[in-house]
């Protein structure tokens, strides 16, 4: 828990700069007001406001009635957009809604949350995402619409109906493949972090996407900080993709000895644990349920087991683990 009492108080440190500096001075005569920040609360900008600067929150939603001359970034929350957007739109961990009188000129970018277009909504810019994208038939976009489900082969044509992603399953088999053959070690001690503490992995894999995400927004508000909040962001992917891989490795061992023991190796295991997961996670209404489960627990065992460098409760690696 060491890791997650720094990143704590680096997140709350961060937080006092930021709430320091948000007095921003705003020049226009149509403006009623500055931009906003928030901790922990909701923004509602109301019909009759005019902010000019951007707005700010963390584990908050902001309601968008009125007009915003400045981008919308949030952690941890989600953004309605009823009227006019004159900026970007960012979200980390959240969801975005463009409603049908709502309009947005910049980009709209989710990360690890949906967007959702209603008939008649507005985006002049990008639409890009990591989770889905609902666009209703009237929705006009003016530039590109990304998200994962548009790369990969789905045979369902609606969200609430089961798509077998082959294209995932390949992309995940080639990965976890060769990071079991390059790293055998750390994989194997983050898949006996995950049996033996699959609770607390879960629990500590919830505090970290919370607090990075935190700290990430305040960092990239600060623009100085920008290349730290994209290292922080890149190290927990890596961490999530590593844990996932861990966790494919530990359901395929119980699965390939339930049906073929004396033919396992630890890629055929691996393989086979993605895959059921990838078919778990595109399971209608639950699907995403696992993901953030599983993501959640691979990300803790990650960090407890320090990128598989010591099996957790130990100092070091175990003898049994070079051995892996």
């Amino acid at each position: 828990m060491r890791i997650a009492r720094r990143l704590m108080l680096g997140a709350l440190l961060l937080g006092g700069i930021w709430l320091l500096g948000s007095g921003l001075v705003y020049a226009s005569s149509n403006c009623t007001g500055p931009g906003q920040s928030s901790f922990g609360g909701d923004i509602t900008i109301a019909a009759s406001q005019h902010i000019c600067g951007d707005v700010n929150t963390a584990g908050g939603t902001v309601i968008i009635n009125g007009t915003v001359d400045g981008n919308v970034n949030t952690a941890g929350g989600n953004v309605i957009v009823h009227n006019l957007v004159n900026g970007n739109i960012s979200s980390l961990g959240g969801n975005v809604t463009v409603t049908s009188t709502g309009h947005v000129t910049g980009n709209i970018d989710a990360f690890g949350g949906s967007i959702q277009l209603f008939d008649h909504a507005r985006v002049d810019g990008d639409v890009r995402s990591f989770g889905s994208v609902s666009r209703a038939t009237g929705a006009e976009v003016g530039g590109s619409i990304e998200y994962p489900q548009q790369h990969g082969l789905n045979f369902a044509e609606h969200s609430n109906s089961f798509g077998f992603p082959l294209l995932a399953i390949l992309i995940w088999a080639l990965l976890g493949s060769g990071v079991v053959m390059l790293m055998p070690e750390r994989v194997a001690l983050i898949r006996s972090t995950i049996a033996i503490q699959a609770t607390r992995s879960l629990a500590v894999g919830a505090l970290s996407v919370v607090l990075v995400a935190l700290s990430a927004v305040i960092l990239a508000i600060t623009v100085i900080g920008i290349p730290a909040a994209l290292v922080m962001v890149l190290g927990m992917i890596v961490a999530w993709v590593l844990g996932k891989i861990a966790l494919g490795l530990f359901i395929g061992e119980w699965l390939m000895y339930m049906l073929a023991p004396r033919q396992r190796s630890k890629v055929m295991e691996v393989i086979a644990g993605l895959a059921i997961l990838e078919l778990l996670e595109n399971i209608p209404f639950v699907g995403s349920i696992i993901w953030i489960v599983a993501g959640l627990v691979g990300l803790g065992a990650v960090l407890l087991s320090r990128f598989g460098a010591r099996l957790y409760g130990l100092r070091s690696a175990p003898p049994y683990a070079r051995h892996a």
